[in-house]
């Protein structure tokens, strides 16, 4: 998933299977399923798979609104979302 922020929301992501790869800044960390990420209120964040596994997660946002903003990336940002080995629901 391309870098975006999630604007007035906090994020929680919960991988559910596979590995991904999270970018926020200068600093990387690979999680699996088992840990729960917080994301703060304008971090910016990048989502990668780099292995051949299909990675999958949960993402719940408060407020909900930031959801929406989905809706306005450009199509070529919008389909990597549901790109071959990355899952986002």
């Amino acid at each position: 998933m391309p870098e975006h922020a999630h604007g007035d929301s906090v994020a929680l992501l919960a991988p559910l299977s596979g590995e991904l790869l999270i970018t926020c800044a200068d600093r990387q960390e690979n999680v699996a399923s088992g840990v729960v990420v917080l994301l703060d209120r304008g971090e910016r964040v990048r989502l990668t798979n780099e292995t051949n596994e299909t990675a999958s997660a949960l993402a719940v946002f408060a407020p909900a609104g930031s959801v929406r903003a989905l809706s306005s990336w450009p199509a070529a940002d919008r389909a990597a979302v549901t790109a071959p080995g990355l899952s986002v629901g």
